[in-house]
């Protein structure tokens, strides 16, 4: 079994993965938060949790 430790990077790295197809697909501005989650299957609040917010997954991405 994986500790929460050992899977944050491949947690942070799903969620950036996700966060590149929904901005290259939607663009900016159409891109939010919840469906970035979405497609990485995470809660929201796991992707404020590593990221901050929309403008600083862009930026990581």
């Amino acid at each position: 079994s994986r500790t929460e430790t050992e899977a944050a990077p491949a947690t942070r790295d799903r969620i950036l993965d996700a966060a590149r197809e929904e901005f290259s697909e939607r663009g900016y501005e159409k891109t939010s938060v919840r469906g970035i989650a979405k497609a990485a299957g995470v809660d929201s609040a796991l992707v404020h949790h590593y990221f901050g917010t929309k403008e600083q997954v862009f930026e990581a991405a």
